[in-house]
């Protein structure tokens, strides 16, 4: 859901909506979806940070890759 929402691409096979639909949700829901995608961007920039931070703070033994 999140890669529809954010990356403004449709998977009109899993839409239970039809193009017009869609369009006037979008439209009534643009700052909606703009504070959610914002939201998310900054959720993922402090989670890499925290893992940054982290990896940075084990003793070099001790390091594992945290993100796959």
């Amino acid at each position: 859901m999140r890669e529809i929402l954010c990356q403004h691409t449709s998977d009109v096979a899993s839409s239970p909506f039809t193009d017009e639909q869609m369009a006037r949700l979008k439209e009534q829901n643009a700052l909606d979806y703009e504070l959610y995608c914002y939201a998310a961007a900054l959720a993922d920039l402090r989670t890499a940070s925290a893992e940054l931070e982290l990896a940075v703070d084990m003793p070099m033994g001790d390091r594992r890759t945290l993100v796959e």
